[in-house]
């Protein structure tokens, strides 16, 4: 396994993709959506007009917006909320012995505390990691206890 500074993930949501990234030395989980920008109404102006034979379309352009950020190294049990094309979101984040993160659209307008799961894993890279590492460490400790106990 490589270590890596940061853990990232892009997910497909309705109908934007959202970036996901953890950075292992600060702790910061951050969510961020790209934002398409073009500028098609003053684009079919400039075309239309008679004196704008050499004038080119733009290219669109990329724009992230951070859609939520939150520090989580201390607090091993995070949720953060974000609106999204109108639609609540929440994302709920643990990392207390397996890492944990998914994404949740709360149906605010029948019921608060009622909410469907949108994404079950934001980084399942780094929950298969933290399964192994558990793993691991479960296996050791169980033959150093099998050890202390028969040569005992």
């Amino acid at each position: 396994m490589n270590i890596t500074r940061f853990d990232t993930q892009s997910h497909q949501l309705n109908a934007s993709v959202i970036n996901v990234s953890y950075d292992r030395w600060t702790g910061r989980f951050t969510l961020t959506t790209d934002l398409i920008q073009t500028n098609a109404n003053h684009h079919d102006e400039i075309c239309n007009s008679p004196t704008s034979t050499k004038n080119r379309p733009l290219a669109p352009v990329n724009i992230k917006r951070v859609l939520s950020t939150k520090n989580i190294f201390f607090n091993p049990f995070s949720h953060m909320a974000f609106r999204l094309n109108g639609i609540d979101y929440l994302v709920s984040v643990s990392w207390f012995m397996i890492w944990r993160s998914s994404l949740f659209q709360t149906n605010s307008l029948v019921d608060a505390n009622q909410s469907t799961v949108s994404i079950s894993e934001l980084l399942p890279r780094r929950h298969r990691r933290s399964i192994i590492l558990c793993s691991y460490v479960a296996v050791i400790t169980s033959i150093k206890l099998g050890l202390m106990l028969f040569l005992a």
